[in-house]
């Protein structure tokens, strides 16, 4: 087997946490939705110039939501910049 420098670089880079900015930066925690309100739970950090969102919350639409079948949160800010945007946890999920 031969071993070049890039195939080495290469495999050092495979080794890397996708996410590799919290090591002594600083942790940026915006939260999208789910502030004082039942649902659309939804949390984006930022370190390092990289972010991930946790959960993506909905909830039932009001009654004078007329035409509206389910509320999602607010996504426009990870769309902004979506080239930045590394990955999406889910921490649970509901049947209903």
């Amino acid at each position: 087997m031969v071993t070049t420098a890039a195939s080495q670089r290469d495999t050092q880079a495979a080794r890397q946490p996708a996410f590799s900015g919290v090591g002594g930066g600083k942790l940026r925690i915006v939260p999208l939705g789910g502030m004082g309100e039942f649902g659309l739970n939804m949390t984006c950090y930022e370190a390092g110039g990289e972010r991930i969102a946790v959960d993506c919350g909905c909830m039932f639409p009001e009654p004078d939501m007329l035409g509206v079948d389910l509320v999602i949160p607010d996504v426009a800010y990870l769309i902004e910049e979506r080239d930045r945007l590394k990955g999406i946890v889910l921490t649970h999920g509901h049947d209903d």
